[in-house]
């Protein structure tokens, strides 16, 4: 049991404030059960954070010497920033070992420059070796490299099936500026490119493209964004044939923009708000089948929301990953496609086969009891931080009573000057041309001028 300061980005923004995700949510209820001490932050509070923007300090607006204070007296034993998402002020801040846990891939790790010039300073934690390669080539020490399983906190519960497919998430929508690039000359060459990272996005850019080709990227999108573009079209052709078959989907409304193309998959879009524990429990839980379906990053490895389907009363129905056979060998074979086609056959064999499916659910909970739980995980991160983070004793009857959480809130950090800055940002935002706003952000981001990604969506609305 330890005092861990937990640092990670979590987009959801709903009433005025940005929430955890699922996958967060249990981490660090989790870790409390185990009578670890936590303060945590959502760094979309606090910082800008994207593929063009590598933002790695607080905005001006932020007192950030009162937050270095608060978390030298945490004092944390461990910092757990999840793809690298932390204030470099509250890093520097802590005196302990420093974990940063990729979930998603090398390409989106926040200050990339920052960690290549401290490589000694972190331990690594990669969910799948592809990406894990990637770290090491870029100079991580293969010693301090570890690929550690996900694992989930969603619980089977018995409910009416509500429904006969569930999708949780966000389209993979491709940059718009993919337009502008396949007006260019050399098109076929980035034609050609796009079927390469389609079936390995961890192949390097430069084996691919040229240096010239590189530079007529560059004009319209990151790297990164290209070599993901297969995976928006991957899921929504899935989901489209998946649509007259029961399925429900939840996510951004942006998923209501498909109704002009595939209006079928628009109707299965519900508005509803899914992101908590809870919310994704009871959907899964009320769904006969839960799908997943990867963007081109989770090679060898797999998203976190299979195992929140294994865990559920609904039947995991996944695009193939060698690690999802590494998981359920000897507990289930589950059935995976490879094309859009295979998904739909097998969705519908699964539903008109209970018997099948009821197998494969008690198969795939077996599997998590047996190995994917979260304290399955914190035992290989003590042995792999030496720090501890179980409870000494697994009995129910002395669990350690939780220690409540520390949430680092923006309205606490908030200066003096923040109420200019918000009306000059806002003022600028409904009065000026989009490409001079871009301009300006562009400016104020080379002159050490930030603001987040709270600013950002409060003003938008």
């Amino acid at each position: 049991m330890s005092r861990v300061l937990l640092s990670f980005p979590s987009p959801i923004y709903l009433n005025g404030k940005f929430h955890s995700t699922c996958f967060y949510e249990g981490f660090i209820n989790a870790l409390q059960e185990e009578g670890n001490e936590l303060m945590v932050i959502n760094t979309y509070s606090f910082l800008h954070q994207s593929i063009h923007n590598q933002q790695f300090k607080f905005p001006p607006y932020i007192d950030k010497e009162k937050m270095v204070a608060d978390v030298k007296r945490f004092n944390p034993e461990l910092v757990i920033t999840f793809n690298h998402s932390i204030p470099l002020e509250v890093e520097e801040a802590c005196n302990c070992p420093i974990t940063i846990w990729d979930v998603d891939s090398f390409d989106f790790l926040c200050g990339k420059d920052h960690i290549g010039a401290n490589l000694d300073k972190y331990i690594y934690i990669e969910l799948g070796r592809a990406s894990s390669k990637k770290l090491i080539a870029f100079g991580a020490p293969a010693e301090k490299v570890h690929v550690v399983r996900s694992a989930t906190a969603i619980q089977a519960e018995k409910k009416p099936f509500l429904r006969n497919i569930a999708f949780i998430g966000n389209p993979f929508y491709g940059p718009q500026s993919m337009v502008g690039l396949l007006t260019e000359p050399r098109k076929d060459v980035f034609i050609e490119a796009s079927k390469v990272f389609a079936k390995n996005f961890y192949t390097n850019i430069e084996d691919v493209l040229s240096a010239e080709d590189l530079k007529i990227l560059a004009k319209y999108m990151h790297p990164a964004e290209f070599k993901g573009i297969s995976s928006g079209q991957n899921r929504i052709t899935t989901l489209n044939d998946l649509s007259d078959l029961g399925l429900t989907v939840w996510g951004p409304s942006t998923w209501l923009s498909l109704a002009p193309y595939l209006p079928q998959l628009a109707m299965a879009y519900e508005k509803k708000p899914v992101f908590s524990l809870q919310h994704n429990q009871d959907v899964y839980n009320s769904s006969k089948i839960g799908i997943s379906i990867s963007h081109a990053q989770a090679a060898d490895g797999y998203p976190w929301r299979v195992m929140d389907i294994m865990a559920s009363n609904g039947c995991m129905l996944s695009d193939y990953h060698s690690g999802i056979d590494d998981l359920t060998k000897g507990y289930v074979k589950l059935p995976m496609f490879h094309s859009h086609i295979e998904a739909r056959e097998l969705a519908a064999k699964i539903l008109k086969d209970e018997a099948w499916r009821q197998d494969l659910v008690a198969g795939s909970q077996a599997c998590i009891e047996a190995t994917s739980r979260w304290h399955h995980r914190f035992k290989e991160l003590e042995h792999i931080t030496g720090i501890s983070l179980l409870a000494i004793s697994k009995s129910k009857k002395t669990k350690p009573q939780p220690t409540p959480v520390i949430h680092i809130e923006r309205k606490n950090y908030l200066a003096s000057s923040y109420t200019i800055y918000y009306l000059l940002i806002k003022m600028a935002a409904r009065c000026l041309p989009s490409f001079i706003k871009g301009m300006i952000y562009k400016i104020m981001n080379k002159n050490g001028i930030y603001f987040d990604s709270h600013i950002i969506r409060s003003i938008r609305g």
